[in-house]
């Protein structure tokens, strides 16, 4: 299955931006199967299952907000784009340090506050 869902995210990411919005006008099944797919290579069951209830009930909404994303950004947006996997991005630190050493954003990095006494 995750071979199968690989080869059509290759094929369907491969396409020009305007063939990929001519499609969302096609009931937004092929971007609902993109969301499909790249769930099942995250191998997450809550993924999969939203993107299914997705495909039968909420295509007439969701090729809209696909056809912009598409237009503007070239990307159909799906719940790994969202960061739920706890990754740091802030700038005072890099990740390992920080996930063993979390220090607040509003101090500097030796963990003492801005202040002057």
């Amino acid at each position: 299955m995750k071979e199968l869902s690989q080869k059509y995210l290759d094929w369907y990411q491969g396409q020009d931006k305007i063939v990929r919005a001519l499609f969302c006008l096609l009931w937004d099944i092929p971007s609902n199967l993109e969301r499909l797919a790249k769930s099942v290579l995250a191998q997450s069951v809550l993924g999969i299952v939203l993107s299914i209830v997705l495909m039968i009930f909420g295509g007439w909404v969701l090729f809209v907000v696909d056809l912009i994303s598409i237009l503007i950004k070239d990307k159909v947006y799906w719940l790994d784009d969202l960061n739920f996997n706890n990754e740091c991005h802030c700038n005072h630190c890099d990740c390992a340090d920080c996930k063993n050493n979390p220090v607040d954003d509003q101090t500097d990095n030796d963990g003492v506050d801005g202040t002057v006494e």
